[in-house]
């Protein structure tokens, strides 16, 4: 990453062992917004598990599942494809407790083989290589800040 001129922070993080979308802003206030529960932010997760991933597994996973005594909030899933060894799924969750993925499916007795968040806040990975980066359009930006009610 070039050096800027302007501080930058990071909102949110990935574990060492997952990858995808993280966004940097200079905006203090925006990045609190991004992160707290009430603005309600959606984040898409590609999650790879080991094991074959039912139905009934998915229907709590919907419904939220306790993990460290609280119990997650309403989350949307998706099983892309399963099998006896693996199973691939598209998370969408709105919160964003410390490896809160990796414990939801921890909880429902599956471990995480591979996690990638393809989206934040409607920002995308789509045409990104591992490892690089760029500039939000203005146009994310104001949505990113309409979605966290800095203004409509």
């Amino acid at each position: 990453m070039p050096r800027l001129a302007v501080r930058i922070f990071p909102v949110g993080r990935l574990d060492s062992e997952s990858e995808g979308a993280l966004l940097f802003t200079n905006d203090g206030e925006l990045a609190h917004r991004l992160l707290h529960p009430r603005f309600k932010i959606k984040k898409i997760y590609e999650v790879k598990v080991a094991g074959f991933f039912e139905e009934k597994a998915l229907e709590k996973l919907e419904k939220g599942v306790f993990i460290e005594g609280r119990k997650t909030a309403q989350a949307k899933a998706k099983i892309i494809y399963h099998h006896k060894d693996a199973s691939l799924l598209h998370l969408e969750i709105y919160e964003g407790r410390k490896h809160e993925v990796r414990k939801i499916f921890y909880a429902l007795g599956f471990e995480v083989k591979k996690l990638r968040r393809l989206s934040f806040g409607g920002i995308t990975i789509k045409g990104l290589r591992r490892g690089f980066w760029r500039y939000l359009k203005p146009e994310e930006v104001k949505r990113l800040q309409r979605q966290t009610e800095l203004f409509s």
